[in-house]
This record gives structure tokens, C-alpha cells and sequence, in this order.
């Protein structure tokens, strides 16, 4: 009975060896199968395709952060364009953004900064010339945005030395600066060249010991005058002269400080006390 039971255990354990190389038969089979090595190559392209999908994931989590920074920025262009409205836009306010954008280059030329040769010349109460724009007049708004454009504008110049004999319709020219920002005055012409359309506070003040007059000018307009009238009876008597204005001007004007009136005046300035001189600064 004990043998009987050796025999069956024997067979028993021949055909568990033969079922674990049966087994190592298949699999190494399988393992050089073409099928096999696609299975495997499939499963490296799966894998690749979840690590651009987890990629793709996070940049659309980005791309909807820069939307909704972008839906912010459009809502601010909206109020500073279309006259300050809080509201939020709507599809037909897109339409007039995108078809302002694809326009920008001309409305900025027509509409922000009108060319100076559209200018025409008009008559105020008084009879003294004054300009105007013939084509356009710049609303708040616009000018905000052309200012934020072409920065600050300012500056102040000086004479640093007297002038004895000055001809009728001479330029004063004021050859020091204490500010230029913007670099629009020109000290060699004694002009200021306007960079950019705005409403510009405008001062000049003069110093002489013989009757003088002074005109602010505008591309050949009268804007401002003022007068030393310094008589004999104030022989060795030097008398000042200063005057200021708000005026709206347009790119590309010239403005300058002009002799008129009186021939052979007279004009002070010194390096250190800086008696004439010529300022202007733009307001909006």
C-alpha cells in the first residue's frame, strides 16, 4: 500500500515538472511573438499619450486664467474708449473693439492726433486770431489715451544772456533748459514743436530796460502778448513782464516767443538770474 502511494506521488510530481515546462514552453513563445512586442509597444504609446493628456490638462488651466485676464483688460479698454461705461461687454461691443483694433493705425491718425495742416484760423471776441481744428475735436477719453501713449510732456527754458538790440519779429530764443521731458523745445530755434494733440498751460516772462513787446505765437497766430514799458523817465530801470495761458494745440505746431510792435528792443537774461524765460507743460 505505502509503494502504491510512493508510485502515485511520483507521478504526481513528474506532472507538476511537466506542466511548469509546459508553461516556460508557452511563455517564451509568447515572448518572441510579434504580437506580443506590438502589445508592449502599444502600452509604451498609451503611457506617453497619458503623460501629454496630464500636460494638455494643466495648460488649458492656464489658458483659462489668461481668458479671464484677458475678459478683464478688454472690459477696461471698453471703459476708456466708449466714454467711461461700467458695463460689461457684450458681443456687439466685442464687434466695435475688434473692428477698433483692425483700424487702430488710421483712428489714432484721424481721430486721437488730427495732422497740424487741417488747422484753420478763426477770430476770437476780441479780433485777435486764434486756431481751431477744422476736423476733428478730441474727446476726454481720446486724449487720456494718446497721453498714456507719448508720455509726459513738459519744459522750461531760460535766457542766459542779454540782448541788447533785438530786431522786430525775432525769435526769442531761450538757450538753457531747466526741463525738456519730452524733448520739444528746441533751445538752438527757440521753438517748441507740439508732440502730441492736448489742452497745454503756456507761460513766458520777460525782463528789459527799454519799451518791449512780446507775442506768444502759434504757427504765425497770435495767442499771448505782454509788454515792458519801460519809459525814459525810468531810465536805468529794468521793468518784467510775465503772462500765462491754457491753450488746446495740435501735433505738429510750432509756438515760440516773438519780438513785435517795437523795433531795436531790448531783452535780459543772465546765466544766473534768469529773468526771461519761456515754459510750457501738457495738461490732458
Amino acid at each position: 500500500m505505502f509503494a502504491l502511494l510512493l508510485v502515485c506521488l511520483a507521478e504526481g510530481m513528474s506532472g507538476i515538472q511537466s506542466e511548469e515546462s509546459l508553461a516556460k514552453t508557452v511563455w517564451n513563445k509568447v515572448e518572441g511573438n510579434p504580437i506580443f512586442t506590438r502589445l508592449n509597444a502599444v502600452e509604451d504609446v498609451v503611457r506617453d499619450l497619458e503623460a501629454k493628456i496630464k500636460v494638455m490638462e494643466k495648460g488649458l488651466l492656464e489658458s483659462r486664467s489668461l481668458q479671464a485676464e484677458l475678459k478683464s483688460e478688454c472690459e477696461e479698454l471698453n471703459r476708456l474708449i466708449y466714454g467711461g461705461s461700467n458695463a460689461v461687454i457684450g458681443k456687439e461691443d466685442e464687434d466695435r473693439i475688434n473692428h477698433h483694433d483692425r483700424n487702430n493705425s488710421s483712428y489714432l491718425n484721424n481721430n486721437i492726433m488730427p495732422n497740424a495742416q487741417t488747422l484753420g484760423r478763426i477770430l476770437d471776441s476780441n479780433g485777435a486770431e486764434v486756431l481751431k481744428d477744422s476736423a476733428h475735436t478730441p474727446s476726454s477719453s481720446e486724449k487720456r489715451i494718446s497721453r498714456s501713449v507719448a508720455g509726459n510732456v513738459a519744459f522750461s527754458a531760460f535766457l542766459s544772456h542779454s540782448i541788447d538790440h533785438i530786431a522786430l519779429g525775432q525769435v526769442i530764443k531761450c538757450d538753457r533748459t531747466v526741463l525738456n521731458d519730452g524733448n520739444a523745445y528746441n533751445t538752438a530755434t527757440g521753438m517748441f514743436t507740439v508732440p502730441i494733440t492736448g489742452v497745454y498751460l503756456l507761460s513766458m516772462s520777460v525782463d528789459s530796460y527799454a519799451e518791449t513787446h512780446v507775442t506768444l505765437m502759434v504757427n504765425s497766430a497770435r495767442v499771448a502778448d505782454l509788454i515792458c514799458d519801460a519809459t525814459p523817465q525810468r531810465t536805468h530801470m529794468e521793468l518784467m513782464s510775465s503772462n500765462t495761458i491754457v491753450i488746446q494745440l495740435y501735433q505738429g505746431q510750432s509756438v515760440w516767443m516773438e519780438v513785435t510792435t517795437v523795433d531795436n528792443a531790448q531783452i535780459i537774461g543772465n546765466e544766473n538770474w534768469r529773468y526771461t524765460t519761456f515754459s510750457g507743460l501738457l495738461m490732458y
